[in-house]
């Protein structure tokens, strides 16, 4: 594990989750600019019962976010969202210690976790972790039940 590494609910975004997004959409992702954007707009702050929104720091960097949301149609279903480790942070144990903290607490809420990914890097992570492919659903790739 990464010296220093620590794990915070985050009521804000940090400062430099700016730098974090920069880093994502130089890999071709737009998901931490749209996190950004709901956020600022107070579509989604992760804020509803059962949701949360972690950050993983490094000292005081940030180096890692992910969350939780309600999934639309099924009360005792949650969604894995936004994950996203900076590339310095892949494969030491980071975004593992991540999802498994979201597990926790998206047990305490909720029966099943699903996600999308079409990635397949991604997929062999979450499939190492127990999730399962959901197979011919458009906004769910993985599911997990608790």
């Amino acid at each position: 594990m990464v010296a220093g590494l620590h794990f915070e609910s985050l009521t804000a975004l940090p400062e430099d989750i700016e730098a974090l997004c920069g880093l994502s959409e130089a890999e071709g992702f737009r998901f931490l600019r749209r996190l950004i954007e709901d956020w600022q707009l107070g579509h989604n702050r992760f804020n509803l019962e059962g949701e949360v929104l972690m950050g993983g720091f490094v000292d005081d960097a940030l180096v890692a976010i992910g969350g939780i949301n309600c999934d639309c149609d099924d009360d005792q279903l949650g969604r894995l969202r936004r994950v996203f480790v900076h590339p310095d942070y892949r494969h030491t144990g980071v975004g593992r210690a991540l999802v498994l903290l979201l597990e926790e607490r998206a047990r305490q809420s909720f029966k099943r976790l699903v996600l999308f990914t079409d990635r397949p890097d991604a997929a062999k992570f979450y499939e190492s972790m127990g999730y399962q492919a959901v197979q011919g659903h458009p906004q769910r790739s993985h599911v997990k039940r608790f």
